[in-house]
This record gives structure tokens, C-alpha cells and sequence, in this order.
């Protein structure tokens, strides 16, 4: 008689919504709320997961600290490890980007440093790292039949949008009126140094003339100018923009990560 009183004094007094909180390992309905935990990360905790009022996201804990857990609200199309990377880089330089190859090194230092979309299933090596800017002698291109992903270096949570070159190495899609500034591309006005084509929307061939490369990217004289893309801007305009910034400028860089 006892026993079946303190079944019914507990079944009256639980709330049934609390109930339904619960979590186990075959729990099936409901909502879980996480809440806030102001205990350190150790050993102890290893695997805990709590919620952040600031940022406003959810941490894990990893055995020595509590991580932030990124989460994108961005639909994007799903990359694997036969795509490409299309990345503005966290960090901004003059025109002085070492020649053709300090830059293709900034660009690799930058999104090695750095975390961003993608970047589990890419290559981040100088093989497969290349700045996306030009020359009068020289142009780093995209791959043919590659689909490239955008990202922004130093936010995972930014990018997600893509295009897919031809067979010729040419990516017509970009050659649009959609800006490169939404989150799911560059997230924001962004300026980046260049000097490709501007009359070519397919990126194709060499930098616009000698004097819009900054010295073949060795001078950050303000006597000098330098091509520059203007991620707010449309069509050819994104990696085309006028006027050319002198070289003393500071710009980032746009880089492809080739598969």
C-alpha cells in the first residue's frame, strides 16, 4: 500500500512536460534545451556539451577547453574532396605581395592559419594553393571541370555558395549580376587585389597591362597601381573594379584551393 501511494504522490507532483525532457539514449520526442555551464573543461567533463549566451552558440568541451560550435544557417550544396576552394583571406597586404609566388605563399599561410568552410575536405598545400591574381606575363587559373566553393578565412560559418568551370578552364556563371558580397560568398564589401581581364568574364588570360600589377607584384609605391576586384560589384566588375588602388594600398587576396 506504501509503495503504491509514493508512485502516485511522484507521478502527481513530476511535471509530464519535464518528463519528456529527458535525455537517453533512445530518447525520440521532444525538444532539449541545453543550458549554460560556468564549470571548467577538464577530464571530468570531457564530451559536455553547454549553451553560450555569447556568442549565442553551443560549446563543446574537449578535455582541456570549451570550443565553440559553428553553426551555419546558410543552405549550401554539399563539397567533397573532389572540389575546389574559392577563399577571401583573412588578412590584407599591399602591393608588395612578393611576385606571383609570395603571393600564391600568402595565400597558403593565410588559410592554413585560419579555420573556414570547407577546409576539412581541402588540400591546404603549396600544390594545390594559388592566388587568384594576374600579370602582364603571367595568370593563375582555375581548373577545368572543377567545382569551386566560396569561403571567408577565419569564419567556417561564411560561404557555401559555388560555380563549376568548363572544360576550357572557364568559369561562365560568375558572369552575372550576382555580387559576391552575401554570406554565402564573401560576406561583406570586400576589396582584393587582381588585375585580371576586365573585358574577359570567362578569368581567362593575362593580367590587364604592366602597369596595373604593381610591378609584377613587387612595388607598394603610391606611385604605382595595382588591379583590384570589388567583391559588392557585379559581372566582370568583382575582379575588375575601377579605379585601380596605388600600391601602397591595403587589399586582400582572393585564393583557390585546387583539388
Amino acid at each position: 500500500m506504501k509503495l503504491i501511494i509514493f508512485i502516485c504522490l511522484f507521478i502527481a507532483f513530476y511535471p509530464v512536460g519535464v518528463m519528456a525532457q529527458e535525455v537517453s539514449g533512445n530518447f525520440q520526442g521532444g525538444s532539449v534545451i541545453v543550458g549554460t555551464d560556468s564549470t571548467a573543461c577538464s577530464g571530468a567533463n570531457e564530451g559536455a556539451i553547454r549553451y553560450e549566451t555569447s556568442p549565442n552558440t553551443y560549446a563543446l568541451c574537449n578535455g582541456t577547453a570549451w570550443l565553440d560550435l559553428h553553426i551555419s544557417t546558410t543552405a549550401t550544396a554539399t563539397n567533397s574532396n573532389g572540389d575546389g576552394y574559392f577563399v577571401i583571406t583573412s588578412g590584407k597586404w599591399d602591393g608588395n605581395l612578393g611576385g606571383m609566388s609570395g603571393a600564391n605563399a600568402k595565400c597558403l599561410s593565410d588559410l592554413t592559419a585560419n579555420d573556414w568552410m570547407g577546409k576539412g575536405n581541402a588540400t591546404v598545400d603549396a600544390a594545390h594553393v594559388y592566388a587568384f591574381i594576374a600579370s602582364s606575363s603571367l595568370t593563375n587559373n582555375i581548373m577545368p571541370n572543377t567545382t569551386y566553393f566560396f569561403a571567408v578565412s577565419g569564419d567556417n560559418t561564411k560561404g557555401g555558395a559555388s560555380f563549376t568551370s568548363s572544360s576550357l578552364g572557364y568559369a561562365p556563371a560568375p558572369g552575372n549580376g550576382t555580387t559576391w558580397s552575401g554570406t554565402n560568398y564573401f560576406d561583406g564589401t570586400k576589396i582584393y587585389w587582381s588585375d585580371r581581364s576586365t573585358w574577359d568574364v570567362s578569368w581567362w588570360g593575362v593580367g590587364n597591362n604592366s602597369s596595373g600589377d604593381c610591378s609584377v607584384w613587387t612595388s607598394n609605391s603610391s606611385a604605382s597601381t595595382g588591379g583590384r576586384g570589388n567583391s559588392a560589384n557585379v559581372n566582370n566588375h568583382r575582379w575588375a573594379a575601377y579605379p585601380e588602388n596605388t600600391c601602397d594600398t591595403l587589399n586582400h587576396l582572393v585564393c583557390m584551393v585546387h583539388p
